[in-house]
Parts: C-alpha cells; sequence; structure tokens
C-alpha cells in the first residue's frame, strides 16, 4: 500500500470515539485507520504538537530508502514500526501513521497464571525474555533454548545496528517498545517516530538508565549503546538487573560477552564504548547494507515547502522469506564533497521532540575506523610546456597543408625578386 508521506487526519477515514490502544507517554492514543487496514494513527498530545519538527519527521519517514536491496528492506519492514506518514490537521502536524505489528507476531499465551486464566492472542512483551524457562512454560510460552536467545538477539541487534549506521538516536531500548516471536526467534520494534538525528534531551526508561549519562544529560548514541546492551545483556544471562547480568556475562567466555561488558562499563569512559557495528560482528550479524545519501541524509528525498510531491514505497511483504544482505561493517553517513561538517547536523532544537542544543559527539580515537567511499573527481589536466604556451592544440596527428598561406608566400617571394630585377636594370 502507497501513501504520501504527508496526509490530512481527514484522510485516515472515520475514527472511534475512543483510542483503540491506551494513550502513554507522548500520545493522546493510538487509533485503527479505516481507510488503511493494518496501519495505526498515533496522536500526538498538545506539547508534543508543539514542539516536533516537521523536517525531522519527514527525513524520518524516507530513510528506509538508504537501503538498496529489497531483501533488507523486507526485514526491515518485517523488524520495525517505521512511521510511513505523518499527519496534519489546519497545517499542524498532530501525529504519524504507521504499521501495525504483523500478524506472525500474535501467538496464544497466558498473561497471568491465576485460578481461572484466559489465554489471549496477541504479541508478547520482550519483558519475558528476561525471566526462565520455567516461568515461561507456566504461561504457556515455548522455552527458549541458548540459540533461540541467540538468533532473537542477532534480530534485534540488526536493527539496531542499522539505526546507529544512520545517525539516529532511539533511546527507547527497553521491555516496553518491542515485541518477540517465541517460534521464530525475532524481533518487533516500535515507538521509532520519536528518534533524533543527533542527541536529543534526556529520555527516561526505567531499570535502563545509563550512570555515564544521568539525568538531565542528553541521551546520545553512546548512550543507546549501552541500552541495547543491557537488553541483548538480559536476553542471553536471564537476569534482570545491571550487576546480576554484569556478574553472568564475566562468567561467560567469548568475544560477545566481551564486548557487552565493555558496552556496559566503558572502562568509565562512554565514548571509548564499542560500536553496534561492533557487537553485530562478533554476533555474526549481516548488517544492512545502506546506499550513499544526498545532502539531506536521505537518497532521493528533498524537503518541500508543504506537502512533499512524491509518495512513500509500498511497504515490503513482511511474510516473505529474508535473506542475509551482504555486510556493510564501519558504514557512516558521507560528508559533502567539500570535506566539511556532516551534511545534515542535528537541528537545533535538539532533535524531533525540541529540547536544547546540544553538540554532536566526536568519534573516539578507539572506535572502530570507518571508511568512507571517495568522492569522484576528474583527473587533472597536465601542465602546459614552454614550447606550447602560444600555440593553439591540434586536432589531429596529420596537420593538413595551408594553402592559401603558401600562395601567398609564393607572390611575396616574386614580388621581391621582379622588384630587385628592376632596380639592376634602371642602374645599369
Amino acid at each position: 500500500m502507497t501513501m504520501p508521506p504527508v496526509m490530512e487526519v481527514s484522510q485516515l477515514g472515520v475514527l472511534s470515539d475512543t483510542p483503540d490502544f491506551k494513550p502513554a507517554g507522548e500520545s493522546l492514543g493510538v487509533w485503527r485507520t479505516p481507510n488503511f487496514p493494518g496501519y495505526l494513527f498515533k496522536k500526538y498530545n498538545a506539547e508534543v504538537c508543539r514542539k516536533v519538527d516537521p523536517a525531522v519527521l519527514d527525513r524520518l519517514i524516507q530513510q528506509p530508502h538508504v537501503l538498496s536491496d529489497p531483501s533488507e528492506a523486507a526485514f526491515l519492514a518485517a523488524s520495525t514500526s517505521w512511521p510511513a506518514s505523518r499527519i496534519i490537521e489546519q497545517q499542524r502536524t498532530v501525529g504519524v501513521i504507521m504499521p501495525e505489528a504483523p500478524p506472525r507476531m500474535s501467538v496464544n499465551w497466558l498473561p497471568r497464571s491465576y485460578t481461572n486464566p484466559t489465554v489471549r492472542h496477541g504479541p508478547i512483551p520482550i519483558d519475558y525474555l528476561a525471566k526462565n524457562d520455567d516461568w515461561l512454560e507456566q504461561r504457556q510460552i515455548p522455552r527458549q533454548s541458548a540459540a533461540d536467545r541467540d538468533a532473537l538477539c542477532r534480530s534485534l541487534v540488526r536493527v539496531a545496528c542499522f539505526f546507529e549506521q544512520c545517525g539516529l538516536v532511539y533511546a527507547d531500548w527497553s521491555y516496553a517498545n518491542a515485541f518477540w516471536q517465541p517460534y521464530e526467534h525475532t524481533v518487533y520494534i516500535f515507538d521509532i517516530d520519536g528518534s533524533s538525528y543527533g542527541p536529543r534531551p534526556h529520555v527516561f526508561t526505567s531499570e535502563f538508565e545509563d550512570p555515564l549519562t544521568p539525568d538531565p544529560q542528553p541521551v546520545d548514541n553512546y548512550t543507546d549503546r549501552y541500552r541495547l546492551a543491557l537488553l541483548v545483556g538480559r536476553i542471553i544471562t536471564v537476569r534482570r538487573s545491571q550487576p546480576d547480568v554484569k556478574a553472568a556475562l564475566a562468567q561467560m567466555a567469548g568475544p560477545v560477552p566481551q564486548t557487552l561488558l565493555a558496552m556496559l562499563s566503558g572502562s568509565g569512559d562512554r565514548t571509548a564504548r564499542p560500536t553496534l557495528t561492533q557487537l553485530a560482528k562478533v554476533l555474526g550479524v549481516l548488517a544492512l547494507q545502506t546506499k550513499p545519501i544526498d545532502k539531506t541524509g536521505v537518497g532521493g528525498w528533498r524537503p518541500t515547502k508543504g506537502q512533499s510531491g512524491h509518495f512513500a514505497p509500498s511497504r515490503p511483504n513482511t511474510t516473505a522469506t529474508v535473506t542475509s544482505p551482504p555486510a556493510a561493517p564501519g558504514w557512516r553517513p558521507r560528508r559533502d564533497f567539500k570535506g566539511g561538517r556532516p551534511t545534515h547536523p542535528p537541528p537545533a532544537n535538539g532533535g524531533l521532540f525540541g529540547g536544547r542544543a546540544v553538540a554532536p559527539p566526536q568519534p573516539s580515537d578507539r572506535s572502530e575506523p570507518t571508511p568512507v567511499l571517495p568522492a569522484f573527481r576528474l583527473p587533472p589536466p597536465p601542465p602546459p610546456t614552454t614550447t606550447s604556451m602560444r600555440t593553439p592544440p591540434t586536432t589531429s596527428s596529420t596537420p593538413s597543408p595551408d594553402w592559401p598561406a603558401k600562395i601567398g608566400g609564393m607572390f611575396v617571394i616574386a614580388f621581391v625578386v621582379g622588384l630587385l630585377f628592376l632596380c639592376g636594370y634602371l642602374i645599369f
């Protein structure tokens, strides 16, 4: 289904009087949209409507276009509720429309094991992966082996790596913003519309607070590395508290627990934390391969005054088999050909939902080297020689004879000879 990147709220159809999902955080609620089955309308509260930056939101909506491989786009669509259109009312941004979790994410399970338990059919919060197999079994959720948990972490890190490669700060890595599928061992991440390009005001996440990024310090990609590492660590150690996770990781051998420990501590230096690309490598994850982007940060997208004139691509089939694309380690957003500042710096208000301006973090010397594709340049012309400074270049290896010049020269010679002959005759 295709839809314009900006739509009037009236185009969604007649919405119900009450939201289909209760309000939380920055929204007044989430509604199913009659005119776009399978999509949800998230309506912002008054504070967010005042602070939201339409240009940043439009850029975020177009961000998946940097994926050049259809299978990679299909994986991203199957793993995230990426916002598909900005919704306006009287030229004022009031929310976004985004895909609902696909049916394959819903399974039968017991939310609670009371005396008269009721089986429900729906997605499972990723929070439950911090529980052991006995607890899962009590809720009719399949036991998860170490290999199952590893597959879930690989799916999670693959998405997170794409965020970091695009310069996005998600900040909401926690148990509340993702579902998981216990049979396919995949994840589904939502609430992406709040992401920012560059640092953003502090986002509090219960039990996921970074000790090296205390409130009110802005959150950034270094914060994301900590929170994602804690989430992955909780999944593979089946521990909940941060001290328990670190203690369990310290008893495990191999590059994965070592990398996670480095991301959780950073030896007191948050900028020394391994990147998500490095974590993907040790997990054996083939990162999503992005393509070169233009000065806006998104291939083929240009901000225009008012509604954009082009349409977002249709959402790929999320039930298709997704093949693993080639890896793209060390990718980063390309800089312009003049070699100056990043071509799309963070907005002055700190991100999508405002806040004070914050300088983007500088890469650490200890970070993984990130090669950049060189800009194409024409070879310089050869320097002119002293013998050719006044001579125009020829276009043929065999110059054609200049007959007018030759005839004129012969005429001059004949005239001079005749004049000398006449002078000699008159004298003698």
